[in-house]
């Protein structure tokens, strides 16, 4: 987990994040905030979704777990079987 509260922009950590390659961005901020949700964004994708605060943390478990099993079936498509 990086917190990032550096006196920047956002846009300036927003790419800082990307440039080290944190998977996840999650932001909680106005707009979010007004609607009860959090901002949620993958690195590798360009949407944002915004998430019930109180389901962030199993949201982002569930994403983990999606992404692990994807890498995983990769994976095992490239070993052959032995």
């Amino acid at each position: 987990v990086l917190f990032d509260d550096r006196p920047e922009r956002a846009g300036v950590k927003f790419a800082d994040a990307d440039l080290i390659g944190i998977p996840w961005r999650v932001t909680v901020g106005s707009k979010g905030l007004a609607k009860g949700a959090w901002e949620v964004k993958r690195r590798d994708r360009e949407e944002i979704e915004l998430v019930p605060a109180e389901a962030v943390t199993a949201h982002l478990r569930a994403a983990v777990d999606q992404a692990l099993a994807a890498a995983d079936r990769v994976a095992r498509e490239k070993v052959p079987a032995s």
